[in-house]
Order: C-alpha cells, then structure tokens, then sequence
C-alpha cells in the first residue's frame, strides 16, 4: 500500500472505516437485541400473596372437581366394600367429624405440619388432597395421597401430608340410618411460605 497515491490510500482507509463503523454499529445494535431479548425474558417476581392466591385458587379448582366426581359416584353407589369386606360410605347421612370441628382440625394441623426444608429452599407451594376412611369406631385408616392430586406436587409435601392425617385423634364417626358407619372422607393441605 505504500505505493498508492495519497487519494486511493485515503478512499482505502475511508471504505475500511465505514466497514469498521458498520461492524461496530451491527454489534452494538445485536447487542441492544440481545438486551431487550432478556428484558422480554425477564419475569416480573410474583408477590407472595399473588403465589398464595394462586396455590389457593388451584386448590379450590380441584376441591370442585373432586366434589363433583364425588357426587357421581354416590348416583352410581353409596358405599364400597374395602379389601376385608367392610362397607365404606362415600356420603353418610351424618358426615364423620373431627373432634371439635374445623378449627380444631386446622389448629391440630397447624401444629404438627412440617414444611419440608427442601421444598422451602427452593420456594416449592402446593397442596395436597389426602384419602382416608373415618372407621365406625372414629379410627383414622387408609390414608393415602388422592389419586388426582396435582402431578407436579413435590413428594415431600405428599409425604408429610399423609404422614400427619395418620396421626390424627379419633373423629366422631359418621352415620346411616342411625347406626355408626365407616366414612371415606378428604381434605386438602395447602403447603405455603408465609
């Protein structure tokens, strides 16, 4: 290049700092790109009172659908026989009730629910429908998880759901036509971070 005129080296450097200016503008326009990319990406937090909201309207979504195939089941059938032949009332004429009634029942819950250290870490909510027979003598038996509980629970919640209705005091049994009955009964345990 030392030997092109004065004008050609200047056209040279001016054609290769144009390049150079293009190429500076495409990065810094790519680069804004990118910016305003992860500004579109960036999720506003949820407040935890909208997680709570949430967790609770998902809970009651479900509550209502479980009523519902409730109430088609007791068309079809009021009771079942379990694996040992005893009749198991899906609806009683009287319902089965905890000792005290439902602030009882929420107060003893309240007490011995654990909130598993690792869903609390990493900031996991949900709720947990839990299964279990109200025996004719108030004994708590068959507790599981419902089988429609949300799939994405966490284990851990499923856990100590189950793990705290088992051990519930005796209820005060349900009845049909005035005699004791055992009573297949169901209650959601919302886990949430307060």
């Amino acid at each position: 290049m030392s030997h092109l005129s004065p004008q050609i080296k200047y056209n040279n450097m001016r054609k290769y700092s144009i390049i150079g200016a293009i190429a500076l503008a495409m990065a810094l326009l790519t680069g804004c790109g990118k910016e305003s990319q992860k500004s579109e990406m960036m999720v506003k937090p949820i407040s935890i009172a909208d997680r709570q909201a949430k967790v609770k309207k998902d809970r009651d979504q479900m509550a209502e659908q479980r009523r519902m195939e409730l109430d088609d089941l007791i068309v079809e059938n009021r009771y079942y026989e379990n694996s040992g032949g005893k009749r198991i009332y899906y609806k009683a004429d009287a319902d089965p009730e905890f000792v005290g009634g439902e602030d009882a029942m929420n107060k003893f819950l309240l007490d011995n629910l654990n909130f598993p250290k690792v869903a609390e870490r990493e900031e996991k909510e949900g709720t947990v429908f839990v299964d279990f027979v109200v025996s004719d003598t108030g004994q708590i038996t068959e507790v599981r998880a419902a089988s429609n509980t949300f799939t994405n629970i966490d284990k851990s919640f499923t856990k100590e759901a189950i793990r705290v209705v088992a051990l519930m005091p005796d209820w005060i049994p349900g009845e049909e036509d005035g005699m004791r009955v055992s009573v297949k009964f169901s209650i959601p345990i919302t886990f949430l971070i307060r």
